[in-house]
């Protein structure tokens, strides 16, 4: 129903940017990627400094497996503007699905450095996925910002939080970000 608005939207008024944005999300939900990286390359087009469809474009991206593109589209959105942490984390993810380690962590990092403290399951995954890139690639000690991180959010690590970060992530791995390689 979504997809049928906004289609008139961008048919009415093919100047109205926000009708093509949220015509690719639309399309995203629906898992239709080549048609939402169209919408988004066509709100682009016509507001080409609208951070969010450069975020978006790159998740669509991410799902067509073309990952360096996507990681082109996250820098973008980061670049119009640096405290877009879903943008930090998108990328962190496409660079561990490159295998470019050391940028991941740096991008979590970020992400952790600037996400909201209702974000919390998101922060939850990054500071386990930065801890486990640390450990398995031996990439150093924590940033000085993270180093207690946890402690100063002051979240519980129970087994109860570890279960629903699970969730959590097995949600976030098979529906919005990237897929498993």
């Amino acid at each position: 129903e979504a997809l049928v608005c906004f289609s008139q939207a961008a048919k009415i008024d093919r100047s109205y940017f926000m009708a093509f944005y949220n015509l690719g999300n639309s399309y995203n939900k629906l898992d239709r990627n080549e048609e939402a990286v169209a919408a988004y390359m066509k709100a682009l087009k016509l507001a080409p400094d609208f951070n969010e469809s450069w975020n978006n474009l790159g998740i669509a991206l991410s799902k067509l497996g073309q990952l360096k593109e996507a990681i082109r589209s996250y820098q973008k959105a980061i670049e119009i503007r640096p405290d877009y942490y879903e943008a930090w984390i998108n990328q962190a993810l496409a660079y561990e699905s490159v295998k470019n380690y050391s940028r991941a962590l740096e991008s979590y990092e970020k992400f952790l450095e600037l996400a909201p403290e209702d974000f919390q399951k998101h922060i939850a995954i990054a500071e386990r996925r930065a801890e486990e890139l640390r450990k398995k690639y031996n990439l150093g000690k924590p940033s000085g910002f993270h180093f207690g991180f946890s402690f100063l959010r002051k979240r519980k690590k129970t087994a109860d939080v570890k279960k629903e970060e699970q969730v959590i992530l097995e949600e976030d791995d098979s529906e919005a970000v990237l897929p498993q390689s």
